[in-house]
């Protein structure tokens, strides 16, 4: 199927676009594995938490589900929010997606509301701000601090008890405010857990939070809430309104306006995020199959698009499962999700040797395409060679192929197998063994990729080897999204008959409404975690 686009024929999928962005599939990964909400089991037991009323904005189906997770308990601190949409940042959208009704946002500011800020004012409980926690004074005879919160219905009460604020004001060996007079610091300590503190007697699932105590290395450690920045809140709340079934690319900061789109079209946009050079393959293969009326590369260029679109969902899967408390149930779904994303990814890298295969014309069958086959490689090198030396015996992208390979083919032989791990206070992990069978060509790999480290590679049981599921789905995705830029960089797609892009093709539509424009492009991918 053709479209007719600014007066210039297109392919049926204009895909993606060629600018210069930087992609950091592994940053969801380290934020969602690293900063893990909170199991249901670690939880206090409280009437306070809220269900979604309706299933969706559309028609309802009879196979239709419910929201299938509650609302999200947000506590943020005031000056993170913005009140304008008109200057588009990530702070707007996380703002606008903060006002979504599966949402429950309690505001926060050590002096309270500001004056602009509505109140209610009833005969029995006096004034209150709704939608905010305002902490009252401490009582002279202790550290015990009251605070208030309510909505337009109804006003709690609540209590901090314990030497929290005391430690604070005393730990004056922490970093955090290291630049200001001591007692500047020990009040700006002392306000930073009373916030943190507020967040958990609510029971909130996050606070956000750019205070100083709150974060780095040396961090305050709450309990049963997951402290974030706006930067990392972002990617969160975008995987949990994901899993409630909410596409969207924006909201306004009031709540009033979205633009919403289809799963398919959302996780489509975030993986063209991932490939930029496809727009430069979509329009030289577009012409190329008007032209010769075959539309064999188009396909194979859609397909592997297709395949990071996949490996994306079954990311999110993955990392839905680790949130989860440890069972058997959630274990399966995690390996199962990591199984499927890396088979799709093999799957990408397979697609973009086909279409290579049919750009050189090389004569032996396509069945033998295949970045793993060096008598392959030798025959892409011939018309190719910058293309082929990317697969280079010791080169990076060999030593990936490598990794996913071994993985790929575990499918034939023996299973991954889980392994939870239960470290002091912290929350249970699930981890994934390496293949017992080719695990020293696997370990070898990832020493020369980063080390195992990076690849979330731990020793626990029986000198078996065992990785972070969420750490190895991370470095691979990076690292294959590289690769395949690489790969369609180097294709040299001019030689094709009739074929002439001009670097105007090889960027995205100029049109701020279009169904690539700026803003939808840069919500989706932020909301990803890129």
């Amino acid at each position: 199927m053709l479209l007719m686009v600014a007066g210039q024929i297109a392919w049926c999928w204009p895909i993606g676009a060629m600018i210069e962005i930087v992609c950091h599939p592994a940053n969801l990964t380290r934020i969602v594995c690293g900063m893990r909400f909170n199991s249901s089991s670690d939880r206090r037991r409280r009437p306070g938490f809220a269900w979604p009323d309706d299933a969706s904005d559309d028609a309802r189906e009879l196979f239709e589900p419910r929201p299938p997770l509650r609302k999200l308990v947000v506590q943020v601190d005031h000056e993170i929010l913005v009140d304008d949409s008109s200057s588009w940042s990530k702070e707007a959208l996380l703002s606008g997606l903060l006002t979504h009704p599966y949402v429950q946002v309690v505001r926060y500011a050590d002096g309270g509301p500001p004056p602009s800020a509505a109140r209610i004012t009833s005969p029995w409980s006096g004034e209150h701000a709704p939608g905010w926690a305002v902490l009252h004074q401490r009582h002279e005879d202790g550290e015990v601090r009251g605070f208030t919160t309510g909505d337009e219905q109804s006003v709690s009460e609540h209590a901090i008890y314990g030497n929290s604020a005391l430690i604070a004001r005393n730990d004056r060996n922490h970093p955090a405010y290291g630049s200001l007079a001591p007692d500047e610091a020990l009040k700006r300590r002392e306000a930073d857990v009373l916030g943190a503190r507020v967040a958990e007697e609510i029971s909130a699932d996050l606070y956000i939070t750019r205070r100083d105590y709150l974060s780095g290395e040396a961090k305050y450690r709450a309990k049963n809430v997951l402290l974030c920045t706006p930067g990392e809140a972002l990617p969160l709340l975008g995987l949990y309104l994901r899993r409630q079934g909410v596409f969207i690319y924006f909201r306004g900061v009031d709540g009033k306006f979205q633009y919403r789109c289809s799963r398919r079209l959302y996780f489509f946009t975030g993986a063209l995020e991932l490939l930029p050079s496809m727009w430069r393959w979509s329009t030289a293969f577009g012409q190329y199959a008007i032209a010769a009326n075959d539309d064999t590369l188009p396909a194979l260029s859609s397909s592997l698009v297709q395949r990071v679109e996949r490996a994306l969902q079954s990311r999110d899967e993955l990392f839905t499962a680790l949130n989860m408390h440890g069972n058997r149930d959630s274990t399966d779904d995690a390996l199962r999700s990591l199984d499927t994303a890396l088979i799709f990814l093999m799957g990408a890298l397979d697609a973009s040797a086909r279409a290579v295969h049919r750009v050189l014309g090389i004569s032996v069958t396509p069945r033998n395409a295949g970045w793993q086959s060096r008598n392959w490689l030798d025959r892409v090198a011939i018309s190719a060679p910058k293309l082929a030396a990317i697969f280079d015996e010791g080169s990076e992208a060999q030593h990936l192929l490598e990794i996913l390979r071994k993985f790929r083919n575990s499918v034939h032989g023996e299973a991954l197998s889980p392994l939870t791990v239960k470290e002091g206070s912290d929350p249970e992990r699930i981890l994934v063994s390496l293949p017992r069978e080719d695990l020293q060509a696997i370990l070898n790999s990832m020493d020369a990729l980063g080390g195992r480290d990076a690849w979330g590679v731990e020793s626990h049981w029986d000198n078996r080897m065992h990785a972070e599921p969420g750490a190895l789905l991370g470095e691979t995705l990076e690292r294959v999204v590289a690769v395949l830029n690489r790969i369609m960089q180097e294709t040299p797609v001019e030689s094709l008959p009739d074929v002439h892009v001009t670097p105007a093709q090889c960027t995205p539509p100029n049109d701020p409404s279009g169904r690539y424009s700026d803003m939808k492009r840069e919500g989706i991918r932020w909301q990803l975690g890129f």
